[in-house]
């Protein structure tokens, strides 16, 4: 049977995932001087598709995810300053995501909701990041590190842990 055809059938899922992909990077550097990089990058990667095994009820809750694709845009500067005493790396990031795969829940009329995997057609993420290294006498390196993250799901309709219908759109 395929995936199609197995809604409210117990058993056997047979499914095939058909996936290809190219995963690519481009970046520039550009140095400024000898202490300090500018940099910006724009990747492109993925996450295989899989089909989960699951305890289930039903045959559909064992479907099989997609493949993940993710976009990455990063800029940033890396900057060693008071005659390299101090090190200072900052970045900023945009992640454009489809087809994310993450844990969620089915609806089921047993268990009232069961784990497995599903796809979020589309989401993001983006911030900032930082690091300061300081190194005030040799053998001593004190350091500091800080990340502002903002996530965001879009357009994704999925089940709750009580098994019921939950609009994650903005989450």
């Amino acid at each position: 049977l395929d995936s199609a055809t197995q809604t409210g059938y117990f058993g056997p899922v047979e499914t095939v995932l058909d996936e290809s992909n190219t995963a690519w990077r481009v970046a520039l550097d550009y140095k400024a001087n000898d202490d300090t990089l500018f940099y910006a990058s724009i990747s492109r990667g993925y996450k295989a598709g899989q089909s989960p095994v699951n305890a289930a009820s039903k045959a559909e809750q064992n479907y099989p995810v997609v493949q993940e694709k993710l976009t990455a845009y990063e800029v940033g500067v890396k900057a060693s300053l008071a005659d390299r005493l101090l090190q200072a790396n900052l970045a900023a990031f945009y992640y454009d995501y489809k087809d994310k795969q993450i844990s969620t829940y089915f609806a089921d009329p047993i268990y009232t909701a069961l784990s497995r995997l599903d796809n979020i057609p589309k989401s993001k993420a983006y911030g900032f990041e930082g690091e300061l290294a300081l190194r005030p006498a040799q053998g001593v390196t004190l350091t500091a590190n800080g990340l502002w993250l903002k996530t965001k799901v879009i357009g994704y309709v999925g089940t709750n842990a009580a098994g019921q219908v939950a609009d994650y759109d903005g989450a």
